[in-house]
């Protein structure tokens, strides 16, 4: 097993603009949970956080999958206090004979997360680790993660951060 992964996924904010949530709600269904769209609906232009929010759940599964198998609608972005994104997963597929595997794999890794978007696109990277790597990394993310949003900012100038 890995002690690390990155994923990473970059989209336009036009797709979710020409998909709006109230002509297409069942597509906004499969994809985005009730905190997902009242977080992204809680702004007054939602799209960009929609975008930044399934960036989020690309990076994570493309990162998630070095370690476990699992599907992107397994994955929930929801936030702290301080709007930071955090990835949670849930996986209670009870079809799944490896249900109970699949939930002790989850509990010896974690997960990373930060979107940014400018006027047309969002970006979101993911980073997981193993509970030793994480350990490690812990203690110094706070001074990562600013320098990981300061190149995105220096590269994609934008209004918002999250």
């Amino acid at each position: 097993m890995a002690n690390w992964s990155i994923g990473i996924d970059i989209i336009e904010i036009e797709k979710f603009q020409r998909y709006n949530i109230e002509e297409h709600r069942s597509f906004y269904n499969k994809i985005f949970n009730d905190y997902e769209t009242k977080y992204c609906q809680s702004y007054k232009d939602p799209h960009p956080h929609f975008a930044g929010i399934f960036a989020a759940k690309e990076a994570v599964y493309k990162a998630i999958n070095e370690f476990v198998k699992i599907e992107l609608y397994h994955i929930f972005i929801s936030h702290d206090k301080t709007k930071k994104p955090i990835a949670k997963i849930d996986y209670k597929d009870k079809n799944n004979k490896k249900l109970e595997e699949i939930n002790q794999q989850l509990k010896k890794i974690t997960i990373k997360v930060s979107i940014a978007h400018t006027e047309k696109t969002a970006v979101a990277w993911a980073l997981v680790l193993s509970q030793d790597q994480a350990e490690k990394l812990d203690e110094n993310w706070d001074d990562i993660d600013k320098t990981i949003q300061d190149v995105i900012q220096n590269e994609f100038p934008s209004k918002n951060t999250t």
